[in-house]
């Protein structure tokens, strides 16, 4: 028996699955990248483009509402 989901569930089941990818990117990166004075530079572009990928991922779920 198949369940159909809301397009906002998928939304939000979406948005938790990047979120979860992102943040484990930045704790990989911490720890591979461990006293390299570049790591600053590493989680800050990391955190971008998850907040960018984030939102980019908002506005095309909202526009085709």
């Amino acid at each position: 028996m198949a369940i159909m989901m809301t397009g906002s569930k998928k939304y939000r089941i979406s948005q938790i699955l990047w979120s979860l990818v992102w943040a484990f990117a930045l704790v990989a990166t911490a720890f591979l990248v461990k006293g390299n004075p570049a790591i600053y530079w590493i989680e800050s572009a990391i955190l971008v483009g998850a907040i960018f990928c984030l939102m980019w991922n908002y506005e095309r779920s909202v526009s085709r509402r």
